[in-house]
């Protein structure tokens, strides 16, 4: 994740982990995600973001997505530990089988705290699905 907070930029890596549930009556998808992430200059950040998102079906192997929703985070340590704000995301699932798959996103937050943070967030992963 890339963070600009009041001129002042900076990196953060770590795991996460996403939950998805679609529905039958709406064509609309919700996903809950969880990170822990930690700085390069020693902070940590943990992102927790909920969205409604929109599937985009192009194969039985190629997924796309788009969406939006509320961003919460918590900064251990900091003068204001929890920060809202919203996030808009975009990505896609590439599946190599039936329940494995690789997951490419790109999502940017602007989130509320000490001072308002714009984020470019990034992610690449090995998604598992059960139908």
């Amino acid at each position: 994740m890339r963070s600009v907070r009041g001129g002042e930029s900076g990196y953060w890596v770590g795991t996460g982990l996403v939950f998805e549930h679609g529905f039958t009556s709406l064509p609309v998808e919700i996903e809950v995600s969880w990170a822990s992430l930690h700085g390069d200059h020693g902070d940590s950040v943990v992102p927790i973001d909920l969205l409604v998102k929109l599937p985009i079906h192009l194969s039985s192997q190629l997924d796309l997505f788009v969406g939006l929703g509320p961003a919460l985070q918590f900064r251990p340590g900091a003068e204001r530990p929890m920060a809202g704000g919203a996030i808009a995301s975009g990505g896609g699932w590439l599946w190599v089988s039936e329940h494995i798959g690789l997951l490419v996103e790109l999502d940017y937050a602007v989130v509320t705290g000490e001072q308002p943070t714009h984020e470019v967030e990034g992610a690449l992963g090995v998604a598992v699905r059960f139908k």
